[in-house]
């Protein structure tokens, strides 16, 4: 990070979605109507299996990790041990013990800023820690997001998309030294009245202004991609600080802060605006379960002990020893669209089916070509509302249009193939009794 710190949810109205747009759309009902119709639930979408904690027993825990805690009080400094303390809670509460870890402060009074190290450090300007030390959870996710950027994988990324951009401006410096000097030639030779005398100003038959917007255009790609590296890690920050039982609504707090900072955005800026983080924040906050990723971290703190705490050999950061035995080496973070259809699945149990369908449609339009439990399950949602709502041939219609994706993309599933022959019989029954209507 540079300046300032170094990652979507839109709620889609069901009616707007492009993807329903092929199709009439049906009048759902906020509310479930009583009847004997059950709908259908083959239980293929998979929920965290959390072991609940007992709160005396995981107080008292907490009671004996503070005696731990003390035994390496005098050996830090104040800023020091708060440090140690928070990155201790989220590691442990994230599983992430399975390698030693660096924290520490850096004497900056000027940048506002924070950076992850290749060796598994974390770097705290002194400008930005003075600023947020009273707000523990804005605090915490300055931590959380360096820390991301580490079991992300992001340090390698960075490291050789800055090279190849370091490669790309001096060959845009050459290019202008190459242009410059034949182009001078050239004048030269015109002035000189030589009847050979041309620009010049190419590389193997490509003009070098040509060759210099190409550069350009690779570098603005590259930084590109290290704004993405940033969403991410603020992404996978507020599941980290969430875990942890931090309050990820303070993340915000940090961003305000930062935002009122002095900044220019270009191209070339390797962070995104403040503005379109701040959105990627509370949109992510959105989509993560508070209360889930709470009783998770609960259970991996109660299950987990302190990490023991020394100073670094320069004595300027604290090292927080691993526990290598007992904890796999990689971190695995959810994909946004593994979020998206579990928070759809546990609408869909809780009987809302509307915002089941909106995450569902999401959870869908990122991944087409795989995701076939999406159109599977909103096909059930729209049998369902078929059959409770006075057999609207809209709403069956439409789950026949979900069906057909699902059967496209995974046309042997036996689940998908009895819900194509149940939909089918349906319609064949509705146009049996329509036929039996005209009749009359």
């Amino acid at each position: 990070m540079k300046k300032h710190l170094s990652s979507l949810l839109i709620i889609s109205c069901f009616l707007t979605c492009p993807i329903l747009a092929q199709v009439p759309q049906p009048n759902l009902s906020a509310t479930v109507t009583t009847t004997k119709v059950v709908i259908k639930d083959p239980k293929l979408i998979a929920l965290p299996n959390i072991k609940l904690v007992d709160d005396k027993k995981y107080n008292q825990k907490l009671e004996n990790d503070k005696k731990q805690y003390q035994s390496y009080k005098n050996e830090l400094k104040d800023e020091q041990e708060q440090l140690y303390l928070m990155l201790d809670r989220i590691l442990r509460a994230n599983k992430l013990q399975y390698q030693n870890w660096r924290i520490g402060i850096k004497v900056d009074t000027e940048e506002v800023n924070a950076q992850a190290g290749s060796a598994n450090l974390i770097l705290i300007n002194s400008s930005l820690y003075d600023s947020l030390y009273d707000n523990k959870d804005a605090l915490a996710f300055v931590v959380a997001h360096e820390l991301s950027h580490l079991i992300l994988g992001h340090s390698q990324k960075s490291y050789e998309n800055n090279y190849k951009i370091k490669r790309l401006q001096e060959n845009i410096e050459y290019y202008k030294e190459q242009s410059r000097i034949q182009n001078n030639n050239a004048t030269l030779n015109s002035a000189l009245g030589n009847s050979y005398a041309a620009t010049g100003d190419t590389l193997m038959g490509i003009s070098y202004s040509t060759s210099m917007a190409v550069a350009h255009s690779q570098i603005n790609k590259l930084y590109a991609q290290e704004r993405q590296l940033e969403y991410e890690a603020d992404t996978e920050a507020i599941t980290l600080m969430t875990r942890a039982g931090f309050d990820p609504q303070k993340a915000l707090d940090a961003m305000n802060f930062l935002s009122a900072l002095p900044n220019v955005q270009t191209a070339s800026s390797s962070h995104p605006s403040d503005s379109d983080r701040i959105d990627n924040i509370e949109n992510e906050i959105q989509l993560v379960d508070i209360e889930e990723l709470g009783k998770q971290g609960k259970s991996n703190i109660y299950d987990s002990e302190v990490l023991v705490a020394r100073k670094s050999s320069d004595k300027k950061t604290v090292i927080l020893s691993s526990q290598k035995n007992s904890y796999k080496n990689t971190y695995i973070p959810q994909t946004k669209e593994d979020k998206l259809m579990k928070k759809a699945y546990k609408y869909y149990l809780d009987n809302d089916y509307i915002l089941a369908k909106t995450y569902f449609i999401q959870a869908y339009a990122i991944n087409k070509t795989k995701n076939y439990l999406a159109p599977l399950y909103l096909s059930y949602i729209l049998e369902y509302d078929y059959k409770n709502n006075n057999q609207d041939k809209k709403s069956l219609k439409q789950a026949m249009f979900w069906i057909k994706k699902a059967k496209r993309l995974k046309p042997e599933d036996k689940f998908v193939i009895k819900q194509t022959n149940d939909l089918k019989e349906l319609i064949l029954s509705a146009k049996l009794a329509k036929k039996a209507d005209l009749s009359e």
